[in-house]
């Protein structure tokens, strides 16, 4: 009788596999999303480690990345591409398995960014709609390249270490466009952890339930199951879980820096709602190729100054340029400016800090093609 029974789970759990990975990468999401605040100084430890080893190189191909993996032409002309392939063939249940995979993981993801409020990184989130968990882009990629796998490229794979290759390729591009969604500050690491185990649970779950067939039915089934989590955020929103950004755990600034106190002349005051839905905040437009702005500091020491900003022009071509601080004309700092809006720090060298006023110069160079965007500037101190 104990034989049997061991049998009888063995014979379930070998028919069953890819349902019980599913279910085991859907309870890890869980748990992930439960540990979120718990998670918060490691999300914070890996954008700054991330961040400061940004370069000009690195920019240039990320944008590359950037422009075939994550904007939607590509993605949605590599999808189309799959599913003519399928209908072509006559492949009618590969194609609609394929369908679910990529529609149902889009949907999840949607839902999942409805239930948990989180706020993006601090430097996009005055100019960027939408939660930050889970990453859309790698959920997406995630069934896109897994269904592909799935549906094309292993039924017409004989060799087993071609299809491995293969299954490595896409896992290689999941793990790029992640990164590249991490290193543009558009997301924490664990959204894109989270993205990934809910990308990949899917498709297990989908295979494991469709594989082999799709009635109208499940589809059905399907659909009113989405429709109901959606109607259920919308009609009761107590339900969503709000986590807050990591960047709550730094230190509260010393005070704020209103730049239309100091030399108004130079710096163009520029309010605009940058994103629907959302309070305008005010961005800073330096078109003048030196800038000088009093800083009235009551107490000498060490002060750092922390602002986001980007480029006025963005040159995806030219990557970054520099900026140069001086303080109290002495040089302290030439800053990397990246194309899109990003965390700066400078550090305001304690030994040039007076008591009283304090001039902090900023040198961009002439041009309009060198003018900057800064917003969020505070004083800290250290």
């Amino acid at each position: 009788m104990r034989t049997q029974q061991l049998s009888s789970v063995t014979f379930f759990c070998q028919k069953h596999f890819k349902l019980l990975l599913a279910l085991l990468l859907f309870g890890l999401a869980v748990v992930e999303l439960a540990s979120l605040h718990p998670l918060m100084a490691y999300d914070l430890m890996a954008h700054d480690w991330m961040q400061g080893f940004r370069s000009c190189a690195l920019d240039r191909a990320a944008l590359f990345l950037k422009y075939w993996t994550t904007t939607p032409y590509p993605t949605v002309v590599f999808a189309v591409f799959l599913a003519s392939w399928l209908a072509y063939g006559k492949h009618w249940q590969s194609l609609a398995t394929f369908a679910i995979i990529v529609i149902g993981g889009a949907l999840l993801s949607e839902w999942f960014k409805e239930l948990v409020a989180r706020p993006r990184p601090s430097a996009l989130w005055f100019v960027q709609d939408g939660n930050s968990f889970p990453s859309g882009h790698v959920t997406t990629a995630s069934t896109i390249f897994g269904a592909a796998y799935y549906c094309i490229g292993k039924p017409n794979i004989a060799r087993p270490w071609h299809r491995a290759l293969l299954l490595i390729f896409f896992s290689a591009l999941v793990l790029l466009i992640a990164f590249q969604r991490i290193y543009f500050t558009h997301h924490w690491v664990s959204d894109a952890v989270g993205g990934g185990l809910l990308g990949i649970g899917w498709c297990f779950f989908v295979i494991d339930r469709f594989g082999r067939y799709v009635t109208m039915r499940s589809i059905r089934t399907m659909a009113i199951v989405f429709a109901i989590g959606f109607v259920t955020l919308h009609m009761f929103p107590d339900v969503r879980v709000s986590s807050p950004a990591p960047t709550t755990l730094r230190e509260s600034p010393a005070e704020s820096v209103d730049l239309a106190a100091y030399t108004p002349n130079m710096v163009q005051r520029r309010d605009r709602r940058l994103a629907t839905g959302r309070v305008p905040d005010t961005v800073w437009h330096f078109f003048r190729p030196t800038t000088i702005i009093g800083l009235p500091l009551s107490d000498s020491g060490q002060y750092y100054l922390t602002f986001n900003a980007r480029p006025q022009v963005q040159d995806e071509t030219a990557g970054c340029r520099t900026i140069d601080f001086a303080l109290n004309d002495n040089p302290i700092e030439t800053l990397v400016l990246h194309n899109g809006w990003r965390d700066y720090r400078v550090l305001l060298d304690q030994h040039l800090v007076t008591n009283g006023n304090n001039r902090l110069t900023i040198h961009i160079g002439s041009g309009i093609e060198n003018s900057v965007l800064l917003a969020n500037i505070a004083l800290h101190h250290r």
